[in-house]
């Protein structure tokens, strides 16, 4: 798992070859753009990364963006 920084505070992060999330850092809170397919420890890697508690937001249903929602305690 590795991220791109598009600017300081949004990173697409790889889960697997080309399937992507987007994060947003925030001071308080920062957002996460669906959770990929759920094959890697996604919060072990933002836990490394971002000192912020993180929201998940997921943009649609299919699986390749929403298998790993189950390892976060908040999801919408």
């Amino acid at each position: 798992m590795h991220y791109q920084a598009i600017t300081p505070r949004v990173w697409h992060i790889e889960e697997d070859y080309r399937d992507y999330c987007t994060l947003v850092r925030g001071e308080k809170l920062s957002i996460l753009w669906d959770t990929g397919q759920g094959k890697g420890d996604l919060p072990a890697f933002l836990a490394e990364h971002v000192a912020t508690d993180c929201l998940v937001l997921n943009s649609h249903g299919h699986a390749d963006h929403i298998g790993g929602n189950h390892r976060f305690p908040r999801v919408y």
